[in-house]
């Protein structure tokens, strides 16, 4: 059985759920990720923004899927604080360069849309933005809580980047005090 490094203090103080990570990704120091990742890994603020700066290309929000599920997943309705079989909206996107066309990441968003304001999931659906730019353009008042990350193999996606390891994170936002959206990003390595 392989020991469990410490857990260093950036991700102690950043990261409240890091205990809880997913088994099947694997540790990743943060020292041995470039500052392009690291900067990925510790923000909470809008991820497109951020991809802009960093890429120095405008970016855009492809969504690959939206739709109204049940979630069942233990972890899941854990973090949003719901019951199994509590209506969500599962939305997955793909932020990539405009001009470029390179997937910079992915995005998998459970969002529980009574706790939004009325109309927010139609304002959503016509943000070219993506998530956090909905969020900012709803004026819509909210906080980000880092949950975990990790080193997933081979499992980066979409497809043209299939079969690279990717840095995974997760965290929720908070809407009025409760947690609204759970995200889990990933970004190809």
């Amino acid at each position: 059985m392989t020991a469990t490094p410490p857990i260093g203090p950036l991700v102690a103080r950043h990261f409240a759920g890091q205990d809880r990570r997913p088994a099947r990704l694997a540790d990743v120091a943060p020292d041995t990720l470039t500052a392009y990742h690291r900067c990925l890994l510790v923000t909470d603020g809008i991820v497109s923004s951020v991809i802009e700066a960093l890429a120095q290309e405008p970016v855009v929000v492809d969504c690959l899927a939206q739709q109204e599920i049940l979630l069942a997943d233990p972890d899941g309705c854990g973090w949003l604080q719901v019951r199994p079989g509590t209506a969500v909206v599962r939305r997955q996107v793909v932020i990539r360069g405009a001009s470029s066309g390179i997937a910079y990441a992915q995005a998998e968003s459970d969002l529980v849309a009574r706790r939004l304001p009325p109309g927010f999931v139609d304002l959503l659906d016509g943000e070219p933005g993506g998530l956090g730019a909905a969020l900012a353009t709803g004026q819509v008042e909210s906080r980000n809580e880092l949950l975990w990350f990790g080193l997933a193999a081979g499992e980066a996606a979409p497809e043209e980047a299939a079969g690279q390891p990717a840095l995974v994170r997760s965290y929720r936002v908070f809407v009025g005090g409760r947690p609204t959206l759970l995200v889990t990003q990933s970004f190809p390595c």
